[in-house]
């Protein structure tokens, strides 16, 4: 019981986070929730590159999961 309350509680903060994405511009979207590894891209990655990987961190919040048993 306590294992499903928890799933619960982890899918409830996954959709207030997508919730409030309509209220924000998607470009904050990698500084916001993805902040370390973007700055970890700045530094490495070139700006052609850089573009792509943010545009997948911005994609990311629209995916959905099932688990099927």
């Amino acid at each position: 019981i306590q294992n499903v309350f928890n799933n619960e509680v982890k899918y409830e903060r996954i959709i207030q986070m997508q919730n409030t994405l309509s209220r924000q511009n998607l470009d904050d979207v990698p500084s916001k929730f993805f902040g370390s590894i973007n700055n970890i891209c700045k530094d490495f990655l070139t700006p052609q590159i850089l573009a792509a990987t943010q545009n997948q961190m911005k994609q990311s919040f629209f995916y959905e999961a099932y688990l099927i048993d």
